[in-house]
Order: structure tokens, then C-alpha cells, then sequence
């Protein structure tokens, strides 16, 4: 995950709580992958990457922003359909013991 690291640099000073703010959505983000990945004890495919991240993306959007993206958005940005986001989500809250 340490190309995850290389996105999070210092902003200039006119955007500091706008790239603050996304600098914790990152490390939120990096801190549910890492979850999820101990928790099922596996190894994963770019494919099945792909789907983790885009969940681990959308909740911590949901955790950081009172008005985020919805599903719909995001299951675009992602390339899948909003049910399998939808599920995809659910599926990673329960994964990573989420409360």
C-alpha cells in the first residue's frame, strides 16, 4: 500500500483543509484495506483490489464528509453497477467489524 503514501503530500497553504481533509480519507481509506485484508487472510487479485479499494473509498468518504458522493456516483467512477456496490458495501462493513 505504499503508492497510497505517495498521494498524500503537503498542499499549498490556499488548499490546506480541503487537501487535509483528503489526506485523512486516504489514510481512513489505507486503514480499511488493511482491515479487510486481516481479516479475511487471503491474497487478492487487481480485480478483487479494485473492488476494495472502491468500498474502502466510498465509506471513508461516508466517514469524513457530511455530504459525500452517493453510490450511484461512485459506482460509476468504479465501472460496476450501483447492486454490486450496494453489496460490495454491506459485505465490507460486516468484513471489517465495523460499528
Amino acid at each position: 500500500f505504499f503508492f497510497f503514501f505517495l498521494m498524500i503530500r503537503r498542499p499549498p497553504r490556499s488548499t490546506h483543509c480541503i487537501s487535509s481533509a483528503a489526506s485523512d480519507v486516504y489514510k481512513r481509506q489505507i486503514v480499511y484495506v488493511d482491515r479487510f485484508i486481516n481479516a479475511k487472510k487471503i491474497y487478492l487479485t487487481l480485480h478483487e483490489m479494485h473492488r476494495v479499494i472502491l468500498a474502502a473509498s466510498l465509506l471513508a468518504m461516508k466517514f469524513y464528509f457530511d455530504d459525500p458522493y452517493n453510490n450511484k456516483t461512485f459506482s460509476r467512477i468504479g465501472g460496476i453497477t450501483l447492486e454490486e456496490l450496494n453489496e460490495l458495501e454491506a459485505n465490507f462493513l460486516i468484513e471489517i467489524d465495523y460499528n
